[in-house]
């Protein structure tokens, strides 16, 4: 088989697993992202190709070059994704160049070497990279460069919008791209499935901040609540994996001394408690001088029976890793970054997925305030939303793709008391909340309580603790099971009852 008809093959291979209705969607809209990407970058010169994670985005760059049989150079962040095009499509070594010696060179440097080397497309995969401030000083340069000479530029990305709100495609590449189709359109058509996501209510650190305000008891729930065993345990267990005799995790950590002085040795533990009896490996894969030969290793961890591999990371294996046998990812690190949080999810979001995944968010990252609005967070999100049930927390135990375990629902409960209970002692005019309350049945006692300087769940566990609540505003005994905490519940009820 050519190595033409091979890249023409991926398509199939990439949707191997997938139903006969997924994946002849996934097949459409690869062909038709490729026949608009050339369209647009004939009539302009220039497009960016924003799909998401795993869909393909590199083959259909790449089958543009080999088709037309064009001389390309191939942008690169990472070597890993360098050594994925070189393999996987045969390109040569002279036909890339990093990002990283992109920043060190001035922009005549990278014109001549354009130049000297009859270059006819550039491809910028990971293309959101060319938002960071090195690049974003010689872009306009290099990019009129390309065009005086002919030279076509086309980017790829799952991440077109920036940690700081810029759009990558409307600021580097004239507002031009692919007709839009995001992760929330593959999810619709089962190209991409969600993996399981379990969620804490507050990390070790957030436990430490309001001890002050707990009792003894309250302090202890919360840390049992968080026990590592018994989350990696349940997170196996809801998305039906436990009895697998293979397990691939990826552990994404703050920082290097964090892996060395922590994770290495918390995790060896857990392969102990839970793994006993198969061969366990816990692999740091980071910049450390260490670490830096075991990047190499990664793709000869394969499955085979009776053994667990960890991989424990920063950010070298945010992207350009796509497993087929990952079990599921766990979130050690807070961020509030756009592009660090869909590309950590989408090592679980890949339409090269064979198994149901999970995510275990230990720092409760879906709910981070994101320097601008996530959609994979609001994805899992607005699973609730989805299933017609708008009267109950989406974080339920029967909720789609979103879980909590019973521990950790009890801590969210204490979790959501003590800040409410901070908000109330912080209030002004309650007796004026109240009052509003007992006059007004009919108005939105919320904007009353907002008004005092209390959301609206501290209003209304505020209310219910003073026992003003009427029958009607009241939560039964099957309500209480219904959300995550009383608080939600007493707002979902009062908003429902009063069609708020």
């Amino acid at each position: 088989m050519s190595r033409l008809d091979s890249i023409k093959n991926r398509s199939s291979i990439l949707a191997g697993d997938l139903s006969v209705a997924a994946s002849n969607k996934l097949e459409e809209i690869q062909n038709a992202t490729y026949k608009d990407m050339i369209r647009l970058v004939d009539k302009h010169g220039i497009v960016n190709v924003a799909r998401p994670t795993g869909f393909g985005k590199t083959h259909i760059l790449m089958r543009y070059v080999k088709e037309y049989g064009l001389n390309c150079l191939y942008l690169y962040d990472k070597d890993v994704n360098r050594q994925r095009v070189i393999s996987n499509y045969g390109l040569d070594r002279s036909n890339t160049y990093s990002y990283a010696k992109m920043f060190r060179d001035n922009k005549d440097v990278f014109v001549d070497y354009l130049k000297t080397n009859k270059i006819e497309v550039v491809l910028f995969d990971e293309s959101h990279t060319v938002g960071a401030k090195t690049i974003d000083m010689k872009w306009v340069d290099i990019i009129e460069a390309c065009h005086r000479s002919g030279i076509k530029v086309i980017g790829g990305t799952a991440t077109e919008i920036r940690s700081s709100g810029v759009d990558v495609t409307k600021e580097y590449f004239h507002g031009i791209e692919v007709f839009k189709y995001d992760v929330e359109d593959a999810v619709s058509d089962e190209i991409i499935k969600l993996p399981l996501y379990v969620c804490t209510a507050i990390d070790n650190d957030g436990i430490s901040s309001i001890k002050q305000y707990l009792s003894e008891s309250e302090y202890n729930i919360l840390i049992d609540a968080n026990n590592i065993d018994e989350l990696i345990d349940y997170s196996l267990k809801e998305c039906g994996i436990r009895n697998s005799d293979y397990f691939k995790i990826i552990v994404f950590c703050k920082d290097i001394t964090d892996i060395n002085e922590v994770r290495i040795e918390q995790y060896k533990e857990v392969c102990k408690s839970l793994f006993s009896g198969m061969e366990s490996n816990v692999i740091p894969v980071t910049s450390h001088i260490d670490h830096k030969d075991n990047i190499a290793e990664v793709t000869n961890y394969n499955k085979r029976p009776n053994a667990v591999d960890i991989f424990l990371a920063v950010d070298m294996m945010n992207q350009g890793f796509h497993f087929d046998d990952l079990s599921g990812i766990i979130m050690e690190s807070g961020t509030r970054s756009n592009i660090v949080y869909t590309q950590q999810v989408g090592r679980c979001m890949s339409v090269m997925n064979k198994n149901d995944m999970f995510v275990l968010d230990r720092v409760n990252n879906m709910d981070s305030e994101f320097y601008c609005a996530n959609k994979v967070a609001k994805l899992f999100r607005e699973q609730f939303a989805k299933s017609g049930k708008e009267n109950n927390g989406w974080r339920e135990t029967d909720r789609e793709r979103v879980r909590m375990s019973p521990k950790q629902r009890e801590a969210a409960e204490i979790v959501a008391k003590i800040k409410n209970q901070r908000q109330i002692l912080e209030a002004k005019n309650l007796a004026a909340v109240v009052k509003f309350y007992r006059r007004f049945p009919n108005k939105n006692v919320i904007l009353a309580g907002e008004a005092a300087g209390m959301n609206q769940y501290a209003t209304l566990e505020y209310l219910d603790s003073v026992d003003v609540l009427r029958d009607e505003d009241k939560l039964t005994e099957f309500d209480m099971h219904l959300g995550i905490t009383k608080s939600f519940r007493l707002v979902s009820k009062y908003k429902q009852t009063h069609n708020f």
